[in-house]
């Protein structure tokens, strides 16, 4: 017997019932339905008033809906009690790349414990043989199984696996210096060695002179 906290009714679970019924007194103002047809056990009719949907608080941690044929009968009836599917809220989905149906070589992933600054993978390895769910990889010149989620593809450059082009470094220029020429020209005053030096010129066009004891 279990019993509804809201209602107060007490309903009898009968699991070779095929189906839910309540006493006639659920409508009284019914009139007797020829759609439904019950049968007893022992094969006598029972007549029915019509459908009535309840949800009930049978303290099993959640609320129940339950739709009810109002009969002549004098005990609530409950046909089964069907277990709740439980959830797993702990399953995480692994990433798998695609490129692993194809790479000719894979990382491994280190899940023992790294000593300071250490990659998180090792490799790249040559692939021997593959699986839907296993590897096999030359590992150190021995051959090793490996699952698919420690694994990542391994690209390398000018190889068919990658398909990014290739862009070279543009030239890099180097700044001359801009420091002006004495003219060389015979009209040209030749200027004492304890004279006042010429300044520098900048690239960006400011002029500096520096102190001749530091030339």
């Amino acid at each position: 017997m279990l019993a509804d906290k809201v209602s107060k009714l007490k309903f009898l679970v009968d699991t070779g019932a095929d189906v839910s019924v309540l006493p006639k007194h659920y409508a009284p103002k019914a009139d007797s339905s020829n759609e439904l047809l019950l049968l007893a056990a022992n094969g006598t009719k029972i007549a029915t008033f019509g459908k009535k949907r309840l949800t009930l608080d049978l303290n099993l941690r959640r609320n129940f809906t339950w739709s009810f044929i109002i009969a002549n009968v004098n005990q609530p009836i409950i046909d089964q009690l069907k277990p709740v599917a439980t959830t797993s809220h702990g399953s995480k989905k692994v990433f798998v790349h695609p490129a692993l149906k194809t790479c000719s070589h894979v990382f491994v992933r280190h899940d023992a414990v790294k000593k300071p600054l250490q990659t998180p993978y090792d490799g790249p390895y040559l692939v021997l043989k593959r699986t839907e769910k296993m590897f096999t990889i030359e590992k150190n010149g021995k051959h090793s199984t490996i699952n698919i989620d420690r694994l990542k593809p391994a690209f390398f450059e000018n190889s068919h696996h990658s398909s990014a082009p290739i862009i070279s470094p543009p030239p890099v220029a180097v700044p001359t210096s801009t420091k002006p020429l004495p003219d060389s020209s015979p009209s040209s005053p030749v200027s004492p060695t304890n004279s006042t030096p010429l300044p520098y010129v900048t690239r960006s066009g400011r002029r500096v002179r520096f102190n001749s004891r530091y030339f």
